[in-house]
């Protein structure tokens, strides 16, 4: 017989609490006021950055007269650029992933100074091309770990952050060909190493913004993530595979047992790897525990 369902209209006279998720140790900046001087200082290295880099392209006009050069040859220039300035960034943002360097962007800055200088007395072509290389690959350096930077100091506001970060670069971008026009039209190839006056600035403000940047990987290196007091114990946790319902069970990982060779009731599954033998045996435990369970529930039902 079916038994009636009585639904309960008891209401729980104590309020439930749900602990706040921006404090503690794992918030991080989240619940911090962002840091606004390194924001700047972040904003301001972009600008400087990309005012260096946009300068190759704008000076393309000078070199190809001063030096007889094709479309091909300006081509090869940009490839250079190009090459280490986008095609590196992800190799690079791979390795500050696995380890933060807070003075690598300062680093970096100085290969985009020392690019400037050899662009403005090269001579030769091949002399033209790792200088652009040079330059390209202080911007390939800078970007990953000035991002992660301005996201550290946004303070929990990453959109606010990512658009004063952004900022510099783009404003950056459009004054390099008004600059080079200002500056390298009229007095030549050589002025080009005027603008390597703002790399030094550039690498002065990312030296001091490593400086800031260096105790806060530490912090979060040693940070210790708190464990929840309502967050359930290991051996406590019960699995479902396939509809199946196992009793607990640590989930420490066990080493793989090899198939039964002398077996007959495994002479089917000698030819198949292990993961099939163990999924294959996974699926009797399971038809072993429906039945048991609709045994169980049979013997209820008479009684």
């Amino acid at each position: 017989m079916n038994k009636p369902v009585v639904v309960s209209d008891e209401v729980p006279v104590a309020p439930v609490l749900v602990p706040d998720v921006t404090s503690g140790p794992i918030a991080g900046t989240a619940g911090a006021a962002p840091a606004y001087i390194v924001l700047a200082g972040i904003s301001l290295s972009h600008f400087l950055n990309d005012t260096m880099q946009s300068l190759i392209a704008s000076i393309y006009p000078i070199l190809k007269d001063n030096y007889a050069l094709d479309f091909a040859q300006i081509g090869l220039i940009t490839l250079a650029f190009q090459f280490t300035a986008s095609l590196l960034q992800p190799v690079v943002g791979y390795f500050t992933d696995r380890k933060a360097q807070p003075f690598s962007l300062a680093i970096g800055m100085g290969s985009t100074f020392f690019g400037l200088l050899l662009l403005s007395i090269a001579q030769r072509y091949p002399v033209i091309l790792v200088a652009a290389a040079l330059v390209g690959l202080g911007s390939a350096v800078f970007h990953p770990e000035s991002a992660r930077i301005a996201r550290l100091a946004s303070g929990g506001r990453y959109g606010f952050a990512q658009s004063v970060f952004q900022l510099g670069g783009s404003f950056g971008t459009s004054m390099g060909p008004v600059l080079a026009a200002l500056i390298v039209v009229p007095f030549g190839q050589p002025s080009i190493a005027w603008f390597s006056s703002i790399a030094f600035l550039a690498i002065v403000i990312l030296w001091r913004i490593g400086v800031w940047y260096r105790p806060q990987i530490a912090a979060k290196k040693f940070a210790a993530v708190e464990r929840h007091p309502d967050a359930p114990r290991i051996r406590r946790v019960r699995m479902r595979f396939d509809g199946c319902e196992l009793p607990g069970r640590d989930l420490r990982p066990v080493p793989k047992p090899n198939p039964p060779q002398n077996d007959d009731r495994h002479k089917r599954d000698r030819g198949k790897p292990g993961d099939a033998w163990l999924t294959e045996r996974h699926n009797d435990q399971c038809r072993q525990h429906r039945a048991h369970r609709g045994t169980e529930t049979a013997t209820e039902l008479k009684h």
